[in-house]
């Protein structure tokens, strides 16, 4: 079974009360660090944090495969460290191979572990464990020990904090692009999916794209006339019109065209089924765009922001305008 902590000293190892921190670095590992040391020192405060961790669906370990079980203490440390350093878990597993002080404070011997690594599949595995209601659990705890600290546990706390845009993947959003991006996703999937099922329908999805992608360039480059002269105006106006209404009909073309293909091959595999069900949501899009680009080209409406999306793939994304100086706007995660 899983251990709370390697209970039996290896040659070589500190304990983890006697780490040597460097206190003069500003960075935030050190202050994790101490925090985490204080943890174990206080044997009830450890204790009671111990029994929570203990929740942490434990797996068996396989002694025949040779493999051991990281402990609860281990994910502890792993898990606070990299969500106080925003890690990912490539840079969370170079750290844990090659950082010697929170080697020390995982429990490891620089004598016997020097060899010992951390499989970027053992440390997903195990810090998935580590859950937003295991943490907050934790963290009440913690708060409660530094209000015994530094002052009267039955007092309110009040802090102030400030807040930052956790920015998305996400390039700058017009609902001409949006669409463009939805269209090369409607293709490529049904592509995919008639492939499989041995249909042609579908054959020239290359093509359809770069189709789309022209029109969309051409749309593109079009500007309204600075002219004075108003037959100019006008016929720079007719031409956007144009422009807008070829790339619109070739788009709902295709999203018609997806449909009739998804009714002929649909129940026919599960791989086919996936495919399916990403070529309807980004069909949902695609009619979601055209009908927002016609309401506002064609009968010139303002598009409320709740209807608007900012990006096709990451849905979740949010339009923030901060009014911070050569930043306009910001494209965030509401995760």
């Amino acid at each position: 079974m899983r251990k709370i902590i390697e209970a039996q000293f290896k040659f070589g190892q500190v304990d983890i009360a006697n780490v040597d921190i460097i206190l003069s670095s500003r960075d935030e590992i050190p202050k994790t660090l101490l925090g985490l040391q204080h943890i174990y020192s206080n044997e009830f405060l450890f204790g009671k944090i111990a029994t929570i961790l203990t929740e942490l669906t434990p797996e068996e370990v396989s002694v025949e495969k040779g493999r051991e079980g990281m402990s609860y203490w281990q994910i502890l440390v792993f898990g606070v460290i990299r969500l106080i350093c925003n890690w990912d878990y490539d840079k969370l597993q170079d750290i844990a191979d090659n950082h010697s002080t929170i080697r020390q404070m995982l429990g490891l011997s620089p004598i016997m572990d020097e060899e010992k690594r951390f499989p970027l599949q053992t440390l997903k595995d195990n810090i998935s464990l580590f859950t937003p209601d295991i943490l907050s659990r934790i963290n009440q705890l913690v708060v409660q020990e530094g209000q015994k600290q530094f002052g009267n546990i039955e007092e309110e706390i009040r802090a102030r904090c400030d807040s930052f845009v956790l920015k998305t993947n996400a390039h700058f959003p017009t609902d001409i692009n949006l669409l463009l991006d939805a269209m090369n996703k409607v293709i490529i999937f049904i592509e995919r999916a008639c492939f499989i099922a041995g249909y042609s329908d579908w054959r020239q999805s290359r093509y359809n794209i770069r189709k789309t992608k022209k029109l969309f360039r051409k749309l593109q480059k079009l500007k309204h006339s600075t002219s004075k002269n108003p037959d100019k105006i006008e016929k720079r106006e007719l031409e956007i019109i144009e422009a807008y209404e070829a790339y619109l009909d070739l788009a709902e073309s295709f999203l018609k065209k997806s449909e009739e293909t998804q009714n002929k091959i649909k129940g026919m595999d599960p791989v086919i089924t996936s495919l399916l069900e990403e070529v309807e949501r980004f069909r949902t899009h695609g009619y979601r765009q055209i009908d927002q680009i016609r309401r506002r080209i064609m009968e010139g409406e303002k598009i409320p922001h709740v209807e608007k999306i900012f990006s096709v793939f990451e849905e979740h994304t949010e339009w923030i305008s901060k009014g911070k100086a050569g930043v306009p706007q910001e494209f965030k995660s509401s995760c």
